[in-house]
Formats: C-alpha cells, sequence, structure tokens
C-alpha cells in the first residue's frame, strides 16, 4: 500500500533531502502516515528544505486547523524578506467557504462541501481500520451544488491531464480519468490496488486486490458509505510474526 518498510522506500533525493514540502516519508519523519500537513507553511516559510514561489492548498483550512499555533502561522504567511518580498510569494488556496486561511491567499478559487462531492477515506492514505480488521469509506453527493463550481479533486485531475502529467493521461495523450469519482474506481497505485478495498474485481466479490468493478461506488453507498473486513480470530495478535495474518496480509497488499 506504499508504507515505508525500509531506506529504500524513503522519498528523498541523491543527498538525503527529503522531496516532499513536509518532508513527510524521508529520515525526518520516515513513518508519516498521512503526511505532516501542520509543518507545510512553516516549511514553505523557512524554505526548509527548499524554496518555493507557490504554495497551494485545498479543502484543509491549514491556516487554522493544522497549524498548531495560529499567532506564528498568520505572522509566516505575512513575512517578507529583506527585499520586500513575501517568504512564500504567491499562495493559491480553494474553500467553499470563506475560512481563517482565505484572506491570506494571493488567488481564491471555488470548492464544494462533502455533501456535494465524492471523496475517499483511503487505506492508501488515512485509514479507518482497527485492530480488528481494515476498513475504508467515502462520502457520496447527496444534492447537486447549486452555483458554478466543481469539486476540486475532479479539477486537479483536470489540471493534470491538460498538463499531461504522467498517471493522468493516456498513451495518446487523452486524459485519463472522467472526474473524481471516475479517478476512486480506476485509479491503480499498483497492479489491482487502488484507492478502496471493498468490492474489487469486476464481479465485486474481491477486497484488497482486484481489477476495477465499475459499481464499486454504488456498492459502498448500498452500504452506508463504508466497507470493513474482520480478521479471522487467529490473525488478531502477535501480526508482526504471525503467519496467518501475514500470508492474508500479502493477499491484500499490505506487504
Amino acid at each position: 500500500l506504499g508504507f515505508v518498510c525500509g531506506p529504500d522506500d524513503l522519498l528523498v533525493d541523491d543527498t538525503g533531502t527529503p522531496i516532499r514540502i513536509d518532508k513527510a516519508y524521508s529520515w525526518d519523519a520516515p513513518l508519516a502516515a498521512h503526511g505532516l500537513m501542520h509543518t507545510v507553511i512553516r516549511n514553505a516559510w523557512a524554505g526548509d528544505p527548499y524554496r518555493i514561489d507557490t504554495l497551494f492548498m485545498y479543502m484543509s483550512n491549514m491556516a487554522w486547523n493544522s497549524s498548531m499555533n495560529t499567532v506564528e502561522t498568520m505572522a509566516m504567511l505575512t513575512d517578507m524578506d529583506a527585499s520586500g518580498e513575501y517568504k512564500i510569494p504567491f499562495i493559491i488556496y480553494s474553500d467553499a467557504y470563506y475560512s481563517e486561511t482565505v484572506p491570506f491567499a494571493d488567488l481564491v478559487l471555488p470548492d464544494t462541501t462533502y455533501l456535494e462531492r465524492h471523496d475517499c477515506i483511503s487505506l492508501l492514505d488515512r485509514p479507518i481500520s482497527h485492530a480488528d480488521g481494515p476498513g475504508d469509506a467515502i462520502r457520496h453527493p447527496v444534492v447537486e451544488p447549486d452555483r458554478d463550481v466543481r469539486p476540486f479533486q475532479t479539477v486537479l485531475i483536470e489540471l493534470g491531464a491538460r498538463l499531461g502529467l504522467p498517471g493522468f493521461v493516456d498513451d495518446d495523450g487523452s486524459a485519463k480519468y472522467r472526474d473524481y469519482a471516475d479517478y476512486i474506481v480506476h485509479h491503480e497505485r499498483t497492479p489491482g490496488i487502488g484507492p478502496l478495498a471493498g468490492w474489487r474485481g469486476k464481479d465485486g466479490t474481491s477486497i484488497g486486490k482486484g481489477g476495477a468493478n465499475p459499481d464499486q461506488l454504488q456498492r459502498y453507498i448500498d452500504n452506508g458509505g463504508f466497507w470493513h473486513h474482520d480478521f479471522a480470530d487467529d490473525q488478531r495478535y502477535y501480526k508482526m510474526a504471525n503467519r496467518s495474518y501475514l500470508d492474508f496480509a500479502e493477499t491484500m497488499g499490505f506487504i
């Protein structure tokens, strides 16, 4: 699933410098499940591990709920260098509301609310699992937007296709995904492993690994938006040396 298992899995360059602005999955934070959102603004301001020209944020209101220190964060967002230029030169921010981050942005783009879009709470990102079994979930639209707006995940997917970024276009240069809902169903991080673990395969009978199931989102909706698998009794303990669990984990793509 992409979890760091050794030095070869770290996101660092040839000198050991972190590739991500939050230093996630580097020597600074090798086990950074879901990343280190609370460090993004501070690192961008400090130019650590590198300087940036644009800070692009969405769906997070990071100046408030991921900053850990709002007073210092506001100072960082408005701080200037000796030449009179902002230390974070340009900020793009997308939100459905006039949140605390909006006043600091140079460009503000609209977004949908969680009742108007698909979201994916994935094992690849921030699993809602517990010790007795893996699980994941979706949000799905219950109302249509009443204004000129699209889910920002869909906007990002279209930007990736327009830029021709790997993973967002097919061999002929056409867009690989219609929108974010299509991405959830058809994206594969590695063969057979996608954002959702439940109801995989063409007939929806596989879990963990399996091809795309065009009815996968509907299966989640029919199940209240959730999928969960219960470990067998002999898989629930001493997992680091439990043959039954480790065999299951391999079939699921955990290891």
